[in-house]
Formats: structure tokens, C-alpha cells, sequence
């Protein structure tokens, strides 16, 4: 085993507090692994303790040496605004699955066209800061609909970045990626140039590439050492400070209550004698002879 990936919920109580703490004694005590660390980010209808709990996380988490690869709810709940949890989760597990039980298939692969081996994989996911993952199918060879020119292509792996179930990419630097194509070698082609574009920093510094013949054509990509997720975290903070504001204005509300009517006098009952309650020593004894 070359890497470990630590899964953990960063809304919840239990796995948010010793998720970080775990990953952080592994990468310690194991320091010939690679550590992932994937924290499970809560959608935006989660109460607000969950909220705050992401925000403990991650700062928990963004000193230490490690890769983190951020799943996030809010990513599937948009893409399902009428799901329910059950199904929010259902999908988001399968996918993460199915995208990681991926990976080490091509690097046990052989090809001509150059492999994206177990070293390579290693590296990407040795990289401090945030990771993703993503697939894009670009076509069937029986359906041809697909845009083989290389802009549709680098059009539609931006396209899977955008509807990963990662947390939203910061689009500053990009230090190493990994590009795993699978399908006919005389469809792809694509421009790195083109592809990173959308990082202000332009392409990745390692840049690590698999090419592997198939019927079908599906681009894998692997992107690491990239900046936290600030835009998703402010979305986070907004939604506390609206709800911290919401609990000033209740506890500024009168909570006891006085009528204004001029009401009969009740008059005062006495409350009705309780039974005496018996010694614990007659009820054990009661029991004791049956």
C-alpha cells in the first residue's frame, strides 16, 4: 500500500475531531505512505453546528504536510436540489469509489504511449494542498457525437472540474496533475497550454500523462498542491454570521408573557398530597423472599 485516504465527515462531532488528528499521527508515524486526508464538506442546508465544525476542520487541517482531497455535498445537491440525504450520499460515495478504484488499474497497465505508474501516483497525491479528481467521457465510438477538436475536448475536462464532486477549485496555481487517457490513440489530442489556462498560473509544473487504447474515449484528471478552498469556506462563514445574527434578534424577544385583560383572580388550589416515597431498603426486600 502506497497511499491511505482518511474519509471522514468534517461537519460531524466525532469523525471532524479525530480526523485531522489521525491523519496528522499517520503521515508521523508513516512517513513512507502517502496520506490523503478526504474531509467530507456539508451542504449549505446542514444546520449550523455542522458549518462550524467544516471551518474547525479545515484550519485543523491546513498547516500540515498533507494532500487533501475535499469531497463536497453541496457539489451533488446541486446537481439534485429535490434529493434527499439518502440519495446525496448514495451518489457521492460511488462516485469517489468508483473514481479511486480507478486509478491503480492504469498504473498496473502497460502502454507505448507512455503509463502514469504507481510513482507517479504517488507523487500527485504527495503533494501538500488541495486535490481532485475527475472523469470525462468524451465519446462512444458507436455514438460519434462527441467534438474531437482539441478545444472540445479541453472544453469538456474543464467541464468535469467544474461538476466534480470536489470542492470548487481556486483557479490560481496548479503544481502537479496527472492526465489519464483511455480510447482510440488517433482521437486525442490536447494542449496543456490550453487546458490550464484557466489557472492563473498557467500549466503544472509535473505534469504526468497515461495514454491507453480502448473503444472508448474518457479522459481521468488528477489535480493536487492547489490552494484551499476560499470561496466555498466564505459561502460556509456567511451562512454562520446570518444565523449568529438571527439569535441575537430572538434573544432580544420577550419570552415571558402578561395579559392585558383584566382577568378573574384564580383561586389558589392546594396541590394534592403526593405518596410518601418508600425506603429503597422495603423495595428490595419486596423482591428479595419472591
Amino acid at each position: 500500500t502506497e497511499i491511505i485516504m482518511v474519509c471522514f465527515s468534517a461537519g460531524g462531532g466525532s469523525g471532524g475531531g479525530i480526523g485531522p488528528m489521525l491523519v496528522d499521527l499517520l503521515a508521523q508515524e508513516m512517513d513512507d505512505k502517502a496520506i490523503v486526508a478526504v474531509p467530507i464538506l456539508p451542504d449549505t442546508t446542514e444546520a449550523l453546528v455542522h458549518q462550524v465544525n467544516a471551518l474547525y476542520v479545515t484550519e485543523e487541517l491546513s498547516p500540515q504536510d498533507l494532500c487533501v482531497l475535499p469531497i463536497d455535498n453541496e457539489q451533488v445537491k446541486k446537481k439534485n436540489p429535490n434529493a434527499g440525504k439518502a440519495r446525496i450520499f448514495k451518489e457521492t460515495n460511488e462516485t469517489f469509489v468508483n473514481l479511486i478504484s480507478t486509478l491503480p488499474k492504469y498504473t498496473d497497465r502497460h502502454s507505448k504511449h507512455g503509463v502514469l505508474d504507481k510513482k507517479d501516483l504517488r507523487t500527485i497525491f504527495s503533494t501538500k494542498g488541495i486535490s481532485a479528481i475527475s472523469s470525462a467521457e468524451i465519446t462512444k465510438l458507436d455514438e460519434g457525437q462527441a467534438d474531437i477538436r482539441n478545444e472540445g475536448i479541453t472544453e469538456v475536462i474543464k467541464k468535469s472540474w467544474e461538476n466534480s464532486i470536489f470542492a470548487p477549485l481556486e483557479m490560481q496555481t496548479i503544481p502537479k496533475a496527472g492526465i489519464i487517457y483511455e480510447g482510440p490513440l488517433d482521437l486525442f489530442t490536447i494542449d496543456s497550454a490550453q487546458l490550464f489556462s484557466s489557472f492563473k498560473g498557467g500549466e503544472p509544473t509535473h505534469l504526468f500523462e497515461g495514454t491507453y487504447e480502448s473503444d472508448h474515449a474518457k479522459v481521468t484528471t488528477i489535480l493536487s498542491g492547489m490552494p484551499y478552498y476560499s470561496t466555498r469556506l466564505k459561502t460556509i462563514e456567511e451562512k454562520i454570521e446570518a444565523q449568529q445574527k438571527v439569535k441575537e434578534e430572538l434573544s432580544t424577544i420577550e419570552t415571558g408573557y402578561e395579559s392585558k385583560l383584566k382577568l378573574p383572580k384564580a383561586s389558589h388550589k392546594k396541590p394534592l398530597p403526593r405518596n410518601k416515597k418508600k425506603a429503597i431498603n422495603s423495595i428490595l426486600d419486596k423482591y428479595q423472599n419472591r
